[in-house]
């Protein structure tokens, strides 16, 4: 089991290729808190980078911090 940012992460969570950690489908939506459907819709409105691994689509912790950027909404400049 692995801990990350207080989201407890089961082996079928994560998947090692190449050395490199990625999430599963299961994985992203403890990490995103968020549904299966809403990963699909955010996949097909292109904010959400998937690699299309044969074992299933996998999604680099990068892919999910830009997510997190592209849905922060910044303050508009009040000068």
């Amino acid at each position: 089991m692995i801990t990350q940012n207080n989201v407890q992460l089961e082996d079928k969570d994560v998947k090692f290729v190449l050395g490199e950690l990625y999430y599963t489908v299961s994985g992203a939506m403890k990490m995103m808190d968020c549904g299966r459907n809403k990963i699909s819709d955010y996949i097909n409105d292109g904010t959400l980078e998937v690699f299309r691994h044969p074992g299933g689509d996998l999604f680099s912790p990068t892919a999910l911090r830009n997510w997190v950027a592209f849905h922060t909404i910044k303050a508009k400049k009040t000068r």
